[in-house]
């Protein structure tokens, strides 16, 4: 068998900007490092940001724990720097990040599952430090977002006690504590910046959503009510998806989005498998190794369209695209894009989701689009909107009180 390694790969933007009928993709494997040869069975990767967690076997050079089980492996993507947070006899799995913190699950015979945590670049005990309580209670399966760490806890004495959902805060220096119904049988807990969502048997046998909002002064749990939605999917990130499909014989990697319908990353005779993405980043694991692709080319700033229209100028406004650090502005006559406004070709607005456009003439068509700026990377163009420009209406427009066009025609009609 050959040595396993974490491959790093950025595709060529190229590549991503063919939408559904760019069928394959070149691959320019940038970084892979001998270090890693001695890692085998790399899965469940966790992606925020520019950091990416893992599980595998082994470990770096320097490594005593044997390389019989699973240790936790950190990656800053910035710098493609490696470390190894955990290096023991016991097993380590399930990390996940939230770009500050590693949390994952630690088992060993002597004291069962157990719920580890570790700072992002930050002093701390080799190894992490120890949050879920020394009750005999066993742990499983951390969540992290935005420092709020959850888990399924459950006390073992002579039986397995109901499932208890546990939230501790990242720096906190304070115990964790039980947040759902210790009399019924709570699990499965997921987290966003400000809701924490699971599972719970009730009484009579059914299973219902409760969630807690961290927002509130003074949460409490409550019963979710109907269509709640708490957690995103970590294969989403905005109007974007990545997932595994089968193609013949194995599973590939694709990106879908409504404006650009699925888009094939992969391309090869494995199986390709657990796909996460964050910002402008996917990663997922291929016979034990571990692969990211930058994305950016792919990615679109969504919902741009033109508000406030008056005869000689108009608001451009879009939806946040995660991560974006600014947002450059393009302004034309042309459709093509040929030319330009003058001072509206790549104009930086700042991470904005809005600027006011001035100085243009009534009576006239202009072609907007934008595109974004995320961790120094360019993404691909928004889809063009069309801005027609129409006279002033009777008693004129005022840029104070800037009516909607709707607005506009009304008084037109009346």
């Amino acid at each position: 068998m050959k040595p396993r390694s974490l491959i790093f790969v950025i595709f060529l933007a190229s590549c991503l900007l063919g939408g559904p009928g760019a069928d394959r993709t070149r691959a320019a494997e940038i970084w892979n490092s001998g270090s890693l040869d001695t890692l085998s069975a790399s899965s469940f990767p966790a992606l925020h940001g520019m950091t990416l967690v893992w599980q595998a076997r082994g470990g770096l050079p320097g490594s005593v724990s044997g390389g019989a089980d699973w240790e936790i492996f950190a990656c800053d993507l910035d710098t493609l720097q490696v470390s190894q947070l955990t290096d023991d006899d016991s097993e380590d799995t399930l990390p996940q990040t939230d770009g500050d913190y590693v949390v994952w699950q630690k088992y060993d015979p002597a004291h069962g599952n157990r719920i580890f945590i570790h700072r992002i670049g930050g002093a701390g005990p080799a190894g992490g430090e120890m949050i879920s309580l020394a009750d005999g209670s066993d742990n499983y399966a951390p969540r992290i977002g935005a420092g709020h760490v959850v888990w399924t806890s459950q006390l073992v004495t002579d039986s397995y006690h109901p499932g208890r959902i546990m939230l501790y805060e990242a720096g906190s220096r304070q115990d964790a504590l039980p947040i759902s119904d210790p009399a019924m049988d709570a699990g499965d807990p997921r987290i966003d910046t400000t809701r924490v969502i699971w599972r719970q048997q009730e009484a009579d046998g059914s299973v219902t959503l409760w969630y807690y909002d961290l927002a509130d002064e003074s949460p409490v749990a409550k019963p979710a009510p109907a269509r709640f939605v708490c957690n995103r999917s970590p294969a989403e990130e905005g109007q974007v998806d990545v997932l595994a499909r089968r193609d013949g014989s194995d599973s590939e990697i694709f990106l879908y989005s409504r404006n650009k319908g699925l888009t094939r990353v992969t391309d090869n005779g494995s199986d390709d498998h657990y796909p996460v993405i964050s910002e402008n980043h996917v990663a997922w694991v291929a016979d034990g190794e571990v692969h990211v692709a930058d994305i950016t080319g792919f990615l679109q700033v969504p919902g741009l369209q033109p508000q406030f229209m008056l005869p000689d100028s108009f608001t451009a406004r879009w939806q946040e695209l995660a991560g974006a650090d600014t947002y450059l502005l393009d302004l034309s006559t042309s459709s093509d894009f040929s030319s330009f406004v003058p001072g509206y070709h790549d104009l930086d607005v700042g991470a904005t989701t809005g600027f006011d456009i001035y100085g243009l003439k009534e009576e006239t068509t202009y072609y907007l689009r934008v595109r974004a700026v995320v961790n120094g990377e360019i993404t691909d163009y928004s889809p063009t909107v069309t801005v027609r420009l129409c006279s002033a209406p009777p008693g004129g427009g005022h840029r104070g009180g800037r009516m909607p066009l709707s607005g506009v025609l009304r008084l037109l009609l009346r």
